[in-house]
């Protein structure tokens, strides 16, 4: 329990750091092989950027609700 506490926000951090880098890298594939700049393509991209915002709010929305 004490090193689940203590590594907690490292943990919290490596998971949006690697969400992050892998829609940055879908999207630079995208640019190599993506035939037009549509937004259809960016998707990912978008889920996994609002995703990482509300992982980075995570411990701000948990000490609101106290």
């Amino acid at each position: 329990m004490f090193f689940t506490a203590l590594f907690r926000p490292t943990t919290a951090n490596i998971e949006v750091i690697c969400l992050t880098s892998s829609a940055i890298l879908h999207e630079l594939g995208l640019m190599l092989a993506a035939p037009s700049p549509d937004f259809r393509y960016s998707h990912y991209m978008v889920f996994c950027s609002l995703l990482s915002v509300l992982l980075l709010a995570r411990p701000w929305m948990t000490k609101a609700e106290k």
